[in-house]
């Protein structure tokens, strides 16, 4: 169940990163910089997201929710550093982030923002984010058809046990789609996700591949 839901999840993120990438082209072509760095710094963090929770190495807890620093962490050690990805996916997200962040709480007046001399300028990294993306989403892709086919290599058969492990079950299946406020008041529960999580577990019993 738990693979079945990091499938289902990673898939989301793969979507989620996309409507991103696709809203930062619409709010480019309409040059509302300001929030489309903002789209685009979370088409490339879902996208990274994505991979992650498709990672055997890493628990369900430290994936389900996860702070951005950990994104750079985690994408660095298990990516940047075995040479999956080249150091620009890291760099690239930094500069999103950094950009991102004097936008949203400083507003560069002139609409340009330089550093160290060079100017980070939008067109470069959309570019450079164009191409980066595409190779993130189908890490994402490979990595599902691993665990599906290690799934299938070490059981290969449906095991139903949810009687014995009910309340482990139960929880696992609405952490991923209850979500609460800072303040504890609210708590929030998505009729599709639940709909579609119920569906995904009754008609798949292994790790599907997202493709």
């Amino acid at each position: 169940m738990e693979w079945i839901l990091r499938h289902y999840n990673s898939s989301k993120k793969i979507t989620l990163s996309v409507l991103f990438f696709t809203q930062a082209e619409f709010l480019l072509d309409k040059n509302c910089k300001n929030i489309a760095y903002y789209a685009l710094y979370y088409s490339l963090l879902n996208s990274f997201w994505s991979n992650l929770i498709l990672l055997p190495y890493l628990t369900l807890d430290k994936v389900r929710r996860i702070s951005h620093s950990k994104i750079f962490k985690y994408v660095d050690n298990y990516f940047v550093k075995k040479e999956i990805y080249e150091s620009r996916a890291i760099e690239l997200l930094n500069e999103l982030r950094m950009i991102r962040e004097l936008y949203s709480y400083h507003l560069p007046i002139g609409g340009s923002i330089v550093k160290e001399g060079s100017e980070l300028h939008i067109d470069k990294i959309y570019h450079d984010l164009k191409g980066l993306l595409p190779v993130v989403l189908q890490v994402s892709n490979m990595l599902s058809y691993l665990s599906h086919y290690a799934w299938d290599k070490k059981v290969g058969r449906p095991i139903d046990k949810y009687a014995e492990h009910q309340t482990e079950v139960d929880e696992m299946f609405f952490s991923f789609i209850e979500h609460t406020d800072y303040l504890g008041k609210h708590c929030v529960i998505d009729d599709d996700d639940y709909y579609r999580q119920g569906y995904l577990l009754r008609k798949w019993q292994t790790p599907f591949p997202i493709s």
